[in-house]
């Protein structure tokens, strides 16, 4: 648990919360729970390394792969029983079936199990609502109180006719505090960790307000590979300043390279760039 907490940062909360729900000592698990939150916020990272740390048995199955019941019931059954390809599942009684013969013979005995539908606003219109209402009471249906269902999606609950009880857990967008914590652990080795930290505050400064997705913020901190093109500095606008001139000397020669030479720099880069990848005709 302790390196789940190192790697996600700013989600102890939520990590918590999923502990007390799905703890490995619970023989008894919530029928239904309900992740939610902004896409990129680690709903989906954190809670399959989690059901991995406790050793948990489950099924992962993303939504939008599996457009009718058969893909979706098959998915699952063959990540928890393992059955092979030629037994058939087209619809939810032979589904529960297989799980309550499932029970008899002990397979759930002591061992907490978990099937985890990621997007699930991604499900067929035609059958998302009876995919929905069966999911939510299986454990109800099959009697196996070691079984939970997850429900992940992008869309808050309400928006969903969900007839049964379920505990929400919610993952909130990062705060900026939160991305400065993150993005640390991104910082290229040769690089002051001030001097880091003053770009994070600058760069945080400008694009927070314009996005909040951890993807785009982390591509930021690029790696040298990526060719960085800088468009546009403000250097009309003085009263606006962030960053101080003696901080920008340093980011043009850290950038560059050249001892502050930054247009040919950037002219030598883009010119070895287009030698190494040539555009080729696609007729």
């Amino acid at each position: 648990m302790e390196q789940l907490y190192l790697n996600f940062p700013c989600r102890a909360k939520q990590i918590n919360l999923l502990d007390e729900l799905l703890g490995k000592d619970s023989l008894i698990l919530p029928p239904l729970l309900f992740i939610y939150g902004q896409a990129a916020v680690g709903k989906t990272t954190i809670l399959v390394e989690y059901l991995d740390i406790i050793k948990a048995k489950y099924a992962y199955v993303n939504c939008i792969e599996c457009y009718t019941n058969r893909l979706l019931h098959e998915s699952i059954l063959t990540q928890i029983f393992g059955v092979s390809s030629d037994i058939k599942c087209d619809n939810f009684m032979d589904l529960i079936h297989i799980f309550r013969n499932a029970s008899k013979e002990g397979s759930f005995f002591n061992q907490p199990t978990a099937i985890v539908l990621d997007g699930i606003e991604n499900l067929n219109d035609s059958t998302s609502g009876n995919s929905l209402a069966v999911f939510s009471k299986l454990q109800e249906m099959t009697s196996i109180y070691s079984l939970s269902v997850i429900f992940i999606s992008k869309v808050l609950p309400e928006k969903f006719y969900i007839d049964s009880s379920y505990i929400p857990v919610y993952f909130p967008q990062y705060t900026r505090d939160d991305y400065m914590t993150i993005l640390k652990f991104y910082r290229p080795p040769e690089c002051e960790e001030q001097f880091f930290e003053n770009y994070l505050n600058s760069a945080l400064t400008v694009f927070i307000r314009t996005t909040r997705d951890f993807i785009e913020m982390k591509n930021l901190n690029a790696s040298p590979e990526v060719v960085k093109v800088l468009a546009g500095n403000k250097c009309d606008a003085t009263s606006q300043r962030v960053v101080d001139q003696e901080m920008g000397q340093k980011i043009d020669q850290y950038d560059s390279g050249q001892n502050g030479n930054i247009h040919l720099d950037l002219k030598s880069r883009l010119f070895e760039n287009s030698l190494k990848d040539q555009w080729k005709c696609s007729c």
